[in-house]
């Protein structure tokens, strides 16, 4: 598939998170409402990136097409859901390919196919490529950007050598035993990493009672963090009405500014692109003629996103977008995924490649939360796979971009075009 470099530079944009934030009008309607949200005015990420590589990540043809399967794993996930709630497709995809790293048979080909990998020994290319997004930030003061992986076992599993070589090796993760006879002692050392990585945002991702009968968590933590290149000024934003989906209408803080944005109007939508510090940005596709964001969402793919960013110009804009932010919201994801065609996993399992033990998942989900504000952005994702055993145990001619009804927002890293977030904004 050929790409445009301009947008690609080796694909660089990370899609923003490969995060397809999915957020179906995502609830709080001021993003200075959430208290777990400060306002974003990073001056030392030393702390909170994991890396900071003084040039973009280059990224070669096979590593793009494999990002771009990423990418589109995370568009057909976002298909199966468009109510209320926030989606990361890269912290899912991470937890995916440790979990396929130790499956086997059928139970490893499932994984692969809905991570678009048609053939089980793609294991390995899944692997590479998470490796190199754990290193997907950005040469800036303002910016954060943070990954982290982790596995809680029961004291009696017996992890393979060979897998706890590579999951430490590809993904850095961290590899913990404990009695899972005391799931209060499980629960808070899971949810004390959980409120770690993410820095607060998610505080809480497990109760004792959801791991009862659990012997292993498997875990993947993103966060990320950074300021507008060009911020809003807050004593612009206004109390403004917004249409939703339903035509209903609400208020909400409208931040407004003027200034020279790439855009594009385009057939059934406008395109919107805002850059933050350093090499992410967010992408806003607010629907016209008559459009939801539904239409456009039913037909999202990496293949259209770089075709319609190509199309992009810089314009003179008249910007409006309301400042709101999540609650804590938690997407089930097992029977997506089975939809998908991960049926193995949750059944007759085969992750005899992890453990000499009889592994199944029971459950999956991924709990997200998210603030946008006149300073920038802060978001967060936990995905989470519990595991059982079978056996027992410019102005005057400026174009106008009111977001004053519901938009597709994408998150992304630029020189990869990888999606970190995916949002729907409904009122």
């Amino acid at each position: 598939m050929n790409r445009n470099p301009n947008i690609l530079i080796m694909k660089h944009y990370l899609y923003t998170f490969l995060a397809i934030a999915v957020i179906v009008s995502c609830g709080k309607k001021g993003a200075s409402e959430n208290a777990s949200s400060p306002d974003i005015q990073i001056t030392d990420t030393k702390e909170t990136t994991l890396t900071v590589p003084e040039q973009p990540i280059a990224l070669s043809d096979e590593e793009n097409d494999m990002l771009s399967r990423f990418n589109d794993f995370g568009f057909d996930v976002m298909r199966k859901n468009e109510e209320n709630y926030l989606f990361s497709p890269l912290s899912l995809a991470s937890l995916l390919g440790m979990l396929a790293q130790g499956g086997a048979g059928l139970t490893r080909e499932e994984i692969c196919r809905v991570l678009r990998f048609e053939d089980a020994s793609s294991y390995m290319d899944i692997n590479a490529l998470c490796k190199k997004m754990r290193i997907l930030t950005s040469p800036s003061d303002k910016t954060a950007f943070q990954m982290a992986n982790a596995a809680v076992c029961a004291e009696w599993i017996d992890f393979k050598e060979s897998y706890t070589q590579t999951v430490t090796e590809y993904y850095d993760a961290l590899l913990t035993s404990m009695d899972f006879s005391q799931a209060e002692q499980v629960c808070a050392y899971i949810n004390e990493w959980a409120d770690e990585k993410t820095h607060g945002l998610i505080p809480e991702v497990l109760r004792p009672e959801q791991i009862k009968s659990s012997i292993a968590v498997f875990l993947n933590a993103l966060y990320f963090k950074s300021a507008w290149k060009s911020p809003f000024q807050k004593d612009l934003t206004r109390d403004e009405t917004f249409t939703n989906q339903l035509g209903n209408t609400t208020t909400v803080p409208m931040m407004h500014q003027k200034n020279e944005y790439l855009f594009a109007a385009l057939e059934d939508f406008q395109l919107l692109e805002m850059d933050y510090d350093g090499t992410f940005a967010m992408d806003v596709l607010l629907p016209s003629n008559g459009k939801t964001t539904s239409d456009l969402i039913a037909v999202l793919s990496d293949e259209k996103l770089t075709n319609w960013r190509s199309s992009m110009t810089s314009r003179p804009v008249d910007c409006k977008l309301p400042a709101f932010s999540t609650d804590i919201q938690t997407y089930v994801l097992r029977e997506d995924l089975q939809d998908l065609g991960m049926k193995a996993a949750f059944s007759d399992a085969d992750f005899s490649n992890l453990s000499s033990a009889d592994l199944f998942i029971t459950t999956i989900f991924q709990k997200g939360n998210l603030s946008i504000d006149e300073a920038g952005t802060e978001a967060a994702a936990v995905s989470v796979a519990l595991m059982e055993s079978s056996v027992p145990w410019d102005q005057s001619n400026a174009v106008e971009f009111h977001a004053n009804h519901p938009f597709v927002y994408i998150i992304y890293e630029k020189t990869t075009a990888a999606v970190l977030f995916i949002g729907v904004y409904n009122g």
